[in-house]
């Protein structure tokens, strides 16, 4: 019996030393928030701004080649809001958005700007997270539309593979 607790306890010394542990994963906690961010952010555009469905997409992220427990995942929840014909109904949806992100202490930086111009990202950090916006300027010929995405910290994928959600 001795000679069996030994075995099993050098076994698992050499699991820990040879970093066969898995890494304590958030995946299940960043995701239930990154949803929960998602749908705070879209609840302050306007219902009456809005052009039809709010089409989401909640999809579990990782470096190319990445399966193992203690390898890196990230969540990203994106809303994409077509918007009513409105002039600049875009930017001011997206300033709603950008005005309680600022006030509960987000930081702005201005991510890209495509297709020339008419259509622009604005990036947004706190703790880990990242909240992007892209909003149309108006005039350029685009439909009006606002994208939100919520991007979670990064974690360990855990023991258990997270469920993809389309």
């Amino acid at each position: 019996m001795r000679r069996r607790l030994a075995a099993m306890m050098v076994v698992a010394v050499a699991m820990t030393l040879g970093g066969c542990t898995v890494t304590e994963s958030r995946n299940e906690e960043y995701r239930a928030e990154a949803e929960a961010l998602s749908d705070r952010l879209l609840a302050l555009v306007p219902v009456d701004r809005i052009h039809g469905d709010v089409v989401t997409s909640i999809t579990m992220s990782s470096p190319p080649q990445s399966s193992g427990p203690n390898d890196v995942i990230w969540w990203n929840v994106d809303r994409y809001l077509q918007l009513v014909d409105e002039p600049d109904v875009s930017a001011r949806a997206a300033e709603l958005v950008a005005d309680a992100l600022i006030d509960e202490g987000w930081t702005y930086r201005r991510a890209r700007e495509m297709e020339r111009g008419a259509r622009i990202a604005d990036g947004y950090r706190r703790d880990g997270w990242y909240v992007e916006l892209q909003w149309t300027v108006t005039g350029m010929g685009d439909v009006e539309a606002l994208t939100i995405l919520v991007t979670s910290p990064s974690t360990a994928r855990g023991a258990e593979r997270p469920k993809y959600v389309e």
